[in-house]
């Protein structure tokens, strides 16, 4: 009796597991023909920021992230948030990979074993460990959007500027009761300002989330950012250095967020409508995520529309077991259509990633 019970668990995970990879495989398949076509159908400027950057998913929901859930994405919005699983795992270490750095490096010629070093280095995206309360996480080479080095209308995969022009975030979450989550993180900035100069400066983050009633959610984050990189997170995200930033989302099912941040809400000035920011989600299968947002990008309040699609994977060794993780990504893809002035501006975010 214990045997045929055994076997049947088995073949139910396996049979999971299949049609995990199924649907996986399909999405995958929407996922890079629909990425490519919105690069070429499109008139007007186009930016790109598809090697190494965790935004797909805030910006695709227009920003609105500081009460939204998330793993390593959360830890540069609000920490607080950073939630790897959705039932308690104690002691789980893994790594997170990106392949994107290392092959667009190593596709252009090297001249040393230093530059095949460090293309090879740059793979490890992050490490994140989980206790039954609390996560730690580490998040390297991150792509901000702010770099005026990069070249318009360039090609789709540049990482010639992400050694020297990225971010590393150390942070932590701890679970203090049911419904309240504190949060921090530690940044260390390598940017390169318009001048041409690398920065190198820390900056901290905090974050509260809490859980008023079921299926609400709420978030404050605080952003110190070094004095020389203030505007580092302004122009799109709309993130001032020293501002506390609120957030509120619903979920009326498992499968649907909807969600509202209002920046820098202890300001002093009378509050605007570009200080909202406004993002919507749905999951399909429990694989496929479609979002929606809107916002007015800084300083000239441009209409901004994002949309974006993401291929939810989890951890390659839960797969086949129903919520296990909460919302890791195999790959996102955003669109932000950015209007005002006469003129056009399409960026093109992108990130794929393997948890381990």
């Amino acid at each position: 009796m214990t045997s045929k019970l055994r076997k049947k668990v088995v073949s139910g995970r396996v049979s999971g597991q299949f049609q995990k990879i199924v649907k996986t495989s399909w999405s995958i398949l929407l996922l890079v023909l629909f990425a490519p076509f919105s690069t070429t159908a499109a008139l007007g400027a186009h930016a790109y920021r598809t090697v190494s950057t965790m935004s797909p998913r805030p910006m695709a929901m227009g920003g609105a992230f500081v009460s939204v859930k998330d793993d390593l994405a959360a830890l540069i919005w609000n920490p607080a948030a950073f939630i790897l699983y959705q039932k308690d795992v104690s002691h789980r270490l893994s790594v997170h990979i990106n392949p994107v750095i290392p092959a667009a490096l190593l596709h252009k010629d090297h001249q040393n074993v230093g530059d095949f070093l460090a293309a090879l280095g740059t793979t490890l995206r992050g490490i994140t460990y989980s206790h039954s309360w609390a996560e730690l996480g580490l998040l390297l080479w991150e792509e901000p959007f702010y770099n005026p080095a990069a070249p318009v209308d360039g090609p789709f995969f540049d990482a010639d500027d992400i050694l020297n022009h990225c971010i590393h975030t150390l942070g932590f979450r701890a679970r203090l009761a049911s419904t309240v989550s504190l949060g921090s993180t530690a940044n260390l900035y390598r940017i390169r300002n318009e001048r041409g100069k690398t920065v190198l400066a820390g900056g901290t983050n905090y974050g509260v989330l809490l859980k008023p009633a079921r299926g609400l959610e709420v978030g404050l984050a605080y952003f110190d950012f070094p004095s020389s990189l203030a505007q580092l997170r302004w122009e799109m995200e709309g993130l001032k250095d020293e501002s506390v930033n609120a957030g509120i989302s619903f979920y009326p099912d498992g499968s649907t967020i909807v969600a509202m941040d209002l920046r820098d809400a202890a300001g002093e000035e009378k509050i605007d409508w570009n200080r909202f920011r406004f993002g919507f989600e749905r999951t399909f299968w429990e694989c496929l995520s479609l979002r929606l947002g809107y916002f007015q990008a800084e300083p000239k309040e441009r209409d901004v529309y994002s949309f974006g699609l993401g291929l939810l994977g989890g951890n390659i060794r839960d797969w086949g077991i129903p919520h296990c993780h909460l919302s890791s990504c195999l790959a996102n893809y955003t669109l932000l259509v950015e209007e005002g002035d006469g003129d056009r501006r399409f960026w093109h975010l992108l990130y794929l990633k393997f948890c381990l």
